[in-house]
């Protein structure tokens, strides 16, 4: 999760003090720490026992000595089976809670903290019957990546139901050049071929290799939605900045005819 750097910072805790939580505030440790590029962070939390969550939720992260828990998207799918799970933390130094997660690696490591389970942007979404979908679309904007990374790899695992395994999707990126991390993931679930990249601005810094994908070196448009959803039945998810989410909400229900109660986005500015 992040802010726009022309809007105040508001903490986690404020911005989705209506959302509903999870009531068990569960104790974990950080088991390891990886850097996929020069501005994103990866942590891997360990409970005692398999952390309750769904596809696209958050957890409110409780830090040692930080007095408001940071609020940080899970990027793995749920299992009944394994009790560590991942987080994706971008570089963001006005966040309390990041800043200290961007610490060295020789600070926080097998530091324990605490997690509560949050949100409701999740896959599927309640009361959406599975007869009536033949696509999903997925549009991220920068880290609005991080929820979809849950849901995918749900939807390709061995615990999604059924139903669910063979849905169709399709998934569309815009991001600024350097900050590629995941593509494996996203390529694993979906299929190259089911994956469309807009690339806009640049960062400084290491690039992710990018060999053999075909990247739009533009602005996502109209008519790449048009293209995604291809007249079908399909649920649509939105994640990303404020004025990338409501571009794409806006045009997938008045250009794109997709009905408003199919297109799903998540509003965490």
């Amino acid at each position: 999760m992040s802010t726009s750097s022309f809007e105040p910072y508001r903490p986690h805790s404020v911005r989705t003090a209506t959302h509903a939580r999870s009531p068990a505030l569960l104790p974990a440790t950080i088991t390891a720490i990886h850097t996929p590029t020069p501005h994103l962070r990866q942590i891997t939390l360990a409970l005692a026992s398999p952390l309750v969550f769904k596809p696209g939720q958050w957890i409110d992260l409780h830090l040692p000595s930080i007095r408001q828990p940071g609020g940080f998207t899970i990027i793995t799918p749920p299992s009944r089976e394994s009790t560590s799970f991942e987080l994706s933390i971008g570089h963001a130094p006005q966040n309390t809670a990041a800043a200290w997660l961007w610490r060295e690696p020789a600070e926080t490591l097998r530091q324990e903290v605490e997690v509560r389970v949050g949100g409701e942007f999740v896959f599927p979404p309640a009361g959406v019957r599975r007869e009536d979908v033949e696509r999903v679309v997925f549009v991220a904007g920068g880290v609005g990546v991080n929820p979809f990374l849950s849901m995918i790899a749900w939807v390709r695992g061995k615990e999604a139901p059924k139903e669910w395994e063979n849905v169709e999707m399709k998934f569309l990126w815009s991001g600024r050049k350097g900050q590629w991390a995941y593509l494996d993931r996203i390529e694993r679930a979906c299929g190259r071929e089911s994956v469309e990249l807009f690339e806009t601005g640049e960062v400084v810094g290491e690039t992710t290799d990018l060999k053999g994908w075909e990247v739009n070196t533009r602005r996502l448009n109209v008519k790449d939605l048009e293209r995604a959803v291809d007249g079908k039945k399909v649920l649509a998810f939105v994640c990303g900045p404020k004025g990338f989410t409501d571009f794409c909400v806006d045009a997938l229900v008045r250009d794109v005819a997709v009905q408003k109660e199919r297109v799903f986005c998540e509003k965490w500015w």
